[in-house]
């Protein structure tokens, strides 16, 4: 099994910091007004996840040798592949913000230099706006994403009728299903997966289509 070089390991312990550094920034933005318990209590199940799952990415080609339940792993890989993007996207945009605030400050030495005022609106500055907007987006990701992974299985037929003036004789009347974004290596339920196989037959298509991933 091949080893990440030293380089690469401490460049990747460095991303992961900088990552929980602004992630824990906005978390504190959100949490400013609630409860100190509630602070303690949230904070306490963060940062128990995210050193799980900074372990898990620091082993993951050990755990890969691992055998474990098909559903367990995908469950795993999908809610930390989603942590880890929900934070690159906070960071992203707190990252813009530090050097929005840095350009301002370098200007203030300049001969004249002038500092836009902070203030949005209400009160708001820019930093907290962007915050928010940080959450929002991060948090957007995350949310979408387990729903998308708790509700694989709910699959639904859209009919649509195509018209075209150009359409030859011979493909009208035709009907076709087309089946989209399948990533059947994710499915570990096969009486699901055969209720959808069902409801495809129950169409009585004249051709079907594959579109897109298909087995990953």
């Amino acid at each position: 099994m091949r080893k990440m070089p030293v380089f690469g390991l401490l460049l990747v312990i460095l991303l992961l910091v900088i990552l929980e550094y602004y992630t824990y920034t906005a978390l504190r933005f959100l949490l400013r007004t609630s409860r100190p318990s509630f602070r303690t209590f949230f904070t306490t199940i963060y940062v128990a996840v995210s050193i799980i799952i900074i372990l898990m990415f620091l082993f993951f080609p050990y755990l890969r040798t691992i055998e474990i339940n098909k559903a367990l792993k995908n469950f795993l890989f999908g809610f930390s592949f989603g942590f880890i993007i929900a934070k690159v996207l906070i960071s992203l945009v707190l990252i813009l913000d530090d050097l929005r605030r840095l350009f301002f400050y370098m200007i203030s030495f300049l001969p004249n230099g002038e500092i836009s005022p902070e203030k949005i609106e209400k009160g708001m500055t820019r930093s907290q706006f962007l915050n928010t907007i940080a959450l929002l987006l991060g948090g957007g990701f995350f949310m979408t994403l387990l729903y998308g992974m708790s509700n694989r299985y709910n699959y639904k037929v859209k009919k649509i009728k195509l018209k075209f003036d150009n359409l030859p004789e011979s493909f009208r009347g035709l009907k076709a299903v087309h089946i989209s974004d399948i990533h059947s290596g994710s499915f570990n339920n096969i009486k699901a997966v055969k209720r959808g196989v069902d409801m495809v037959n129950s169409l009585n298509a004249d051709v079907v289509f594959f579109y897109r991933r298909f087995s990953e």
